[in-house]
């Protein structure tokens, strides 16, 4: 594989790894930790903690996701 693709592949994962760390402990969402989320998807941080995304779930971009908790 070249090595701009494998920089830029590993480059990609920090973003994500950092998306993921903000998403869960500065906003307090419940994200599982092998749910995929896109770079465009915007996510409800007027409520973070109403979001929970469940394991293996993939998020995707170009609309508003609304996320309600229901009891």
């Amino acid at each position: 594989m070249n090595i701009a693709i494998r920089i830029r592949n590993k480059i990609r994962e920090l973003v994500l790894f950092v998306q993921h760390f903000v998403f869960t402990k500065i906003f307090k969402m419940d994200i599982h930790p092998s749910a995929k989320i896109s770079f465009g998807a915007r996510l409800d941080k007027t409520n973070p903690s109403g979001v929970h995304i469940a394991e293996e779930s993939y998020v995707a971009g170009g609309g508003d996701s609304v996320f309600t908790r229901l009891r």
